[in-house]
């Protein structure tokens, strides 16, 4: 097995990335890293794709504004199901 670098972390949980892992992934401060769980570990990778070709604030726009109608649609939902369990505890408090 190949050991790479050993860091420690703090009582808040933080690491530091070692400067030359930094340097070959050309990892700037405030860069996004996305972090997801991979098997006994932690995978982290530099995320390029989503906010390198605009502005932060205009990316975040774009972002919104291609999950608008996602999100849009859910609030019916909530609604028929909240209606759904009213109704269902209703029934419950009859049987009662």
């Amino acid at each position: 097995m190949k050991v790479g670098y050993i860091v420690t972390p703090n009582r808040k949980g933080q690491m530091v990335i070692p400067k030359k892992m930094r340097e070959l992934l050309n990892i700037k401060p405030n860069d996004p890293l996305n972090l997801s769980l991979r098997g006994q570990g932690i995978y982290m990778y530099p995320v390029r794709e989503v906010l390198s070709s605009l502005e932060p604030k205009a990316s975040y726009l774009e972002l919104l504004k291609a999950t608008r109608g996602a999100w849009g649609r859910d609030k019916g939902r909530r609604e028929e199901k909240k209606k759904l369990e009213l109704k269902a505890s209703r029934a419950r408090k009859k049987e009662w």
